[in-house]
């Protein structure tokens, strides 16, 4: 306290000044003192609500890594395009073919496209689905 006070002093402050400068020191000390007293607290368990938003966000974030496989029997060229290893002109090819000989009764049908071998097959087969 002695050091405080002779610090002020060297300051050449009035009392007044002086005692302004102490109160917002305190100030700030007891606003150090209360954040950290805050975060030393246990994170409170999430509310209904809270884990409700949580899991419909979680359920999203599902469908948009995870999509729903690609019916090629309804699919237009340029949801085709989304597949990998899909470009314009192979879509263009799957949706004559299919219009050519009805509708794909299974995956396997998809190798009688021009450009599709097995390897593209393979990749896409999780991917797509016939109905």
């Amino acid at each position: 306290m002695k050091l405080l006070r002779r610090w002020l002093s060297n300051l050449s402050l009035t009392r007044t000044e002086a005692g302004v400068l102490l109160g917002l020191l305190a100030l700030l000390l007891a606003g150090l003192a209360y954040r950290w007293w805050q975060r030393q607290q246990p994170v409170p368990p999430p509310t209904a609500e809270e884990a409700a938003r949580f899991r419909e966000g979680a359920a999203r974030m599902r469908q948009v890594l995870e999509p729903e496989p690609l019916n090629v029997n309804t699919a237009t060229a340029e949801e085709l395009e989304r597949l990998p290893r899909i470009g314009p002109v192979l879509a263009r090819r799957i949706i004559e073919y299919r219009e050519a000989h009805g509708p794909f009764r299974r995956i396997e049908e998809l190798e009688a496209v021009p450009g599709i071998g097995p390897k593209t097959l393979a990749e896409l087969a999780p991917l797509i689905r016939v109905e």
